[in-house]
């Protein structure tokens, strides 16, 4: 066996031309892999992290009631006692933060025209350990505690735009109350966000909560408890955290419904489950490529010593050593590829785990519809894709010099030795 081994690596060497070419396909193909496969989860990663930061949350408690009907945004339907409910949550799972919201359908007007939007009613003492809004003012500042009081609203940048109103102009919101007539009331603007969610930024519209129980006639107004979780360092994770936290939540609350990203996000991970499947077939595609590389290698390497393989017939191999020597020869070759196809990938991976690609700048102003989608792209690192993309190289290795070797393991030592 030794001495195969150091056949087939000589063999490998003296071709230079043709090892180099096939290892190099072998080496883009696994680096790609693990490139791709690290951008894809981390485009997943910040996606997901933007509904958890700025809509969806960790995990919602919402009312049955409310969840058969969110999509009218019930008033009547709301979670009672939010305020005791969102404490309890914290004393429940530890390291968690808890804030209560409300969603009612509002009309906003700069006394031209009139836009409908769904607004989102915060308690601005809690709201920023659950949300980072706050952190992403465009202008003005984000609801403060005083403005509890105060009739005081934050716009999204696109929907700031739409209506013409900047930090300090007045805006008048008309909506259905919970006595089912109508209300209006003149709000001042006093800050304008820009998030990595296009849906807040073409059409949010943020109150105290205070305030919205003027405009609603409600007391304590608040359809959903939304809790934040610790940051996990993988997407993986995070899912799995939010739904054990849910199933916790699940027990306490018995009257509500617990919901966790992965469910709030079920939409957006179904699709991304079929991109991955899409992408899986690209990769695969370039390493069939070059697996045909390795086969086109080893079989002209064979039509090239055709009177080697009589020598070495003659002096007793066997048509066993023979297939073995020339399946060596593909497995150095998908070796070499596959260890530098894993360095280089895991070079790039590294490069975009630490520094990461600014999407803002990748992808400008491109419309992506309701995907939350901005800030920096940064990779993950996963040992498994790693692990993957390297035995998957040396198995496509090894079929691909299969077919040659059997070729010339079948060859007469008598015709090989007078082959001119």
């Amino acid at each position: 066996m030794g001495t195969l081994i150091r056949i087939a690596f000589r063999n490998v060497v003296r071709h230079k031309a043709r090892t180099i070419i096939s290892a190099l396909v072998m080496t883009f193909g696994i680096a790609v892999f693990i490139f791709f496969d690290s951008a894809l989860k981390g485009m997943d990663r910040i996606t997901i992290d933007t509904m958890i930061d700025f809509s969806s949350s960790s995990v919602k408690l919402r009312t049955p009631g409310y969840k058969a009907d969110e999509r009218a945004f019930p008033l009547d339907k709301g979670v009672p006692d939010a305020d005791a409910a969102a404490d309890r949550v914290e004393s429940t799972l530890r390291g968690s933060r808890a804030t209560a919201r409300g969603r009612f359908i509002g009309s906003l007007s700069n006394w031209t025209d009139e836009i409908p939007v769904a607004v989102t009613a915060v308690d601005p003492r809690r709201d920023g350990s659950v949300f980072p809004v706050g952190g992403h003012m465009a202008s003005g500042s984000w609801l403060s505690a005083s403005d509890g009081a105060a009739n005081a609203l934050v716009l999204g940048s696109e929907l700031a735009l739409e209506l013409g109103v900047k930090v300090g102009d007045l805006i008048v919101i008309s909506a259905q109350t919970a006595w089912e007539n109508r209300n209006a009331d003149e709000f001042s603007v006093v800050g304008i966000v820009n998030l990595p969610d296009p849906l807040i930024n073409r059409g949010g519209a943020f109150v105290s909560r205070q305030a919205a129980d003027r405009l609603l006639g409600s007391a304590g107004f608040a359809t959903e408890i939304d809790v934040a979780l610790p940051k996990a360092t993988a997407l993986e994770r995070t899912l799995a955290d939010a739904a054990d936290a849910a199933a916790s939540l699940g027990k306490t609350f018995p009257a509500l419904d617990a919901d966790p990203i992965g469910v709030l996000a079920e939409g957006y991970l179904a699709m991304r489950n079929m991109k991955s499947k899409f992408s899986s077939i690209m990769i695969f595609m370039v390493l069939l490529i070059a697996g045909v590389g390795i086969a086109n290698t080893i079989l002209m390497s064979m039509y090239s010593r055709i009177r080697e393989i009589g020598v070495l017939r003659a002096y007793g191999m066997t048509p066993r050593d023979i297939k073995r020597l020339f399946t060596f020869e593909g497995l150095i070759i998908g070796l070499f590829g596959g260890t530098c196809g894993v360095a280089l990938g895991c070079a790039l991976n590294w490069f975009m785990v630490e520094y990461g690609v600014s999407l803002d700048a990748l992808i400008g102003k491109m419309d992506l519809g309701e995907i939350p989608l901005g800030g920096t792209l940064h990779g993950e690192w996963s040992l498994s894709t790693i692990v993957f993309a390297f035995a998957f190289g040396i198995v496509v290795a090894w079929i691909s010099a299969s077919v040659p070797a059997r070729r010339a393991s079948k060859l007469e030592v008598t015709n090989a030795l007078r082959f001119v």
